[in-house]
């Protein structure tokens, strides 16, 4: 017996407490004789408890940095140490985007991000959002601009809050966004980082649709990214969106477009078609590189919770920051992505992790027909607001 850590070709071993204590026992014994007592309220019981404390707590902690040798295991700067092996770097916190119509007279500039000095916006919470690129608005007197959050993380932006001119600038007159935005997110979480990992072992590959991926995810600002091949040679409609023959599907959230574009270019094939609503035309190329963003997608949930009897006043809000801290990833879960479908028994873990009873939860994408899933299309993005998040209790 041992009060040490064991290491054998199937992994570490570490003694029970009472392996460790029945030991530390043996060593007073064999100090002090046999006839020695050993009841934990004696002094020499009190010592060999703290000393089995201290040897307990020691395995512990090596345990601990053991497992941070695997990558699948790793947190923190250990999981960003063995991330450099594949060069790269955890994705820092991101702001919410909006789209606003702004309105005001003809030939108005609105500043943006890149000047120093962009027009801004504010939401019904007080929080800034500044205009991500300079825009004019033309004769119609109506323009739709990019707005971001001054901070990250998810900041709220529901539709038709962000209506408030901030810093006033002659000829703009009003500004909305008719459509929630998409949420910041905090700081990329070990479980992001780490599928990125995995996923990004293509990195330096060349031709496949993994490769694709790696590549373009790598490029910064960008967190979420779906890449679809059709390798027929006919066009092929998926998931909602066409994709000519032979061709890649790319559909990308932040980043900058040309960036994603080169990194497009730099993992392809040659030859090889490419899709979406967004055109690139690089240095010494000849057709544009041509992929999507998402297009954001509100959706609402519906929660019926059971026994009234044991529910607190502030249920309400404890659902609500349970299913959006879920949906975002921010409990440590997968957060929802692109293209992905979004079934509502994701979201019975973490309300009964709060506890309280849940009777049931359905999902809709339009506020009235409520189901137990909502499917998106390639290019859509669910968002989630948690005022779209209607909570009742069953009497």
């Amino acid at each position: 017996m041992t009060v040490y850590l064991t290491f054998n070709d199937t992994g570490v071993i570490a003694p029970e407490t009472s392996e460790i204590k029945s030991e530390v026992q043996s060593i007073f014994t064999g100090a002090f004789g046999s006839d020695l007592s050993l009841d934990d309220a004696t002094p020499q019981g009190y010592v060999i408890d703290k000393l089995t404390e201290i040897i307990a707590n020691q395995n512990s902690q090596m345990l601990f940095i053991i497992n941070q040798m695997n990558p699948t295991k790793a947190s923190g700067v250990f999981q960003d140490a063995l991330a450099q092996l594949y060069f790269l770097q955890r994705k820092g916190a991101t702001p919410t985007v909006v789209q606003c119509v702004c309105t005001g007279l003809s030939g108005t500039v609105l500043n943006g991000i890149d000047t120093g000095n962009p027009a801004t916006a504010q939401n019904t919470d007080g929080e800034l959002f500044v205009c991500t690129n300079t825009v004019t608005i033309p004769a119609s007197g109506t323009v739709t601009a990019q707005f971001q959050s001054v901070n990250t993380g998810a900041i709220s932006a529901n539709a038709n809050t962000v209506n408030r001119i901030y810093r006033q600038i002659n000829g703009w007159d009003t500004v909305n966004n008719p459509a929630s935005g998409v949420s910041g997110q905090a700081q990329e979480s070990r479980t992001a980082f780490e599928t990125r990992r995995k996923n990004s072992l293509a990195l330096y590959a060349y031709g496949s649709r993994e490769a694709v991926y790696a590549k373009v995810y790598n490029v910064d600002d960008v967190t979420d990214v779906i890449v679809v091949e059709n390798d027929t040679s006919n066009s092929q409609t998926i998931q909602g969106v066409t994709l000519t023959r032979n061709s890649i599907y790319v559909c990308a959230l932040g980043g900058d477009n040309t960036e994603i574009a080169q990194a497009m270019r730099a993992s392809k094939s040659g030859g090889c078609a490419t899709n979406g609503a967004v055109e690139v035309l690089l240095e010494s190329d000849y057709l544009p590189l041509k992929f999507d963003r998402p297009t954001p997608v509100e959706i609402y949930i519906r929660v019926v919770l059971a026994n009234a009897d044991n529910v607190p006043s502030t249920y309400v809000n404890d659902v609500r920051d349970a299913i959006y801290n879920n949906f975002s990833g921010a409990d440590g879960s997968s957060k929802i992505t692109i293209g992905q479908t979004v079934y509502a028994s994701r979201f019975y873990s973490p309300v009964m992790a709060i506890g309280l009873q849940v009777q049931n939860i359905t999902i809709s994408r339009n506020g009235s027909t409520y189901t137990t899933s909502v499917a998106m299309n390639l290019n859509e993005l669910a968002v989630l607001s948690k005022s779209n998040i209607n909570v009742t209790v069953e009497s």
